[in-house]
């Protein structure tokens, strides 16, 4: 039994990674929530819109600006380089596709927009909207999780993806044990353009039970027998620290110029 108390959360656009991840760390038991309220405060989020739903545009607005702003670029670059490095090419590859494909299909607004972003760094709502219409790799949600004090626990994958990658029934047996204290960290589940955040993983008669929470389904099991005939279960393992995510919400704070909060306690 690795059961995690986690929260639900709907999502909107294509924001599953964004929703998954929060699930995962569920805020409202650390300093992420207040951090996040006032990223959504920043940019001037609808108030009476549920928090989860502004909390995963204040995580498309951090991304977006961890790449364009010195500071948050620097600070991951030391913790994370080469996640961070491919983060950025991939990044600048998908503004100039942006701003092509605005271009062509003559959306002045966001091909300004685009331009804004890459010349001075400043993220407007019509390019953040865009960005959040975008499904989010598992490098994106590797660099999110590194913000909020969530290190990656990275596996030998075939694909360079760090993720742990079972196909049969057999490899679920053998690393089993493994799961379960994965799920006691923090667990996502990558499927075929979707991610989920697993709650619980147990064993039944030689099957196998994943509940999960799903941002477009709710809360919901997948099972593993051997009357599946394909399998593919994409695993990404984190843990998250109260310390690393202190250390990271100074350095937020700082660079998006937000109110530091020194009467914020860890619950």
């Amino acid at each position: 039994m690795a059961s995690r108390d986690i929260a639900l959360y709907g999502q909107i656009m294509n924001t599953c990674g964004f929703a998954a991840t929060l699930m995962m760390l569920t805020p409202e038991k650390n300093r992420l929530s207040p951090l996040l309220n006032d990223i959504t405060k920043k940019i001037k989020l609808d108030p009476n819109e549920h928090h989860a739903i502004n909390w995963q545009i204040a995580c498309g607005y951090l991304l977006l600006k961890t790449h364009s702003h010195h500071l948050l670029r620097l600070k991951m670059q030391s913790k994370i380089q080469e996640s961070m490095d491919y983060f950025d090419m991939m990044l600048e590859n998908q503004m100039y596709q942006k701003k092509e494909l605005a271009k062509q299909h003559q959306h002045a607004d966001l091909q300004r927009a685009v331009s804004i972003y890459m010349n001075r760094g400043i993220v407007r709502k019509i390019l953040l909207m865009d960005y959040l219409n975008e499904y989010k790799t598992n490098l994106e949600l590797r660099v999110l999780n590194a913000l909020f004090g969530a290190e990656a626990r990275l596996f030998n994958s075939d694909d360079g993806t760090g993720s742990l990658v079972l196909t049969s029934i057999s490899e679920f047996k053998k690393h089993f044990s493994l799961l379960i204290e994965c799920v006691k960290d923090g667990l996502l589940l990558g499927l075929p353009g979707h991610w989920v955040t697993v709650k619980d993983i147990q064993k039944s008669k030689g099957d196998f039970l994943i509940q999960v929470h799903d941002s477009r389904a709710g809360s919901k099991t997948i099972f593993i027998n051997k009357s599946k005939r394909k399998i593919e279960a994409r695993f990404y393992a984190f843990k998250y620290s109260d310390e690393e995510q202190l250390e990271m919400e100074k350095i937020i704070r700082k660079a998006l110029r937000l109110p530091f909060r020194k009467n914020t306690k860890i619950p």
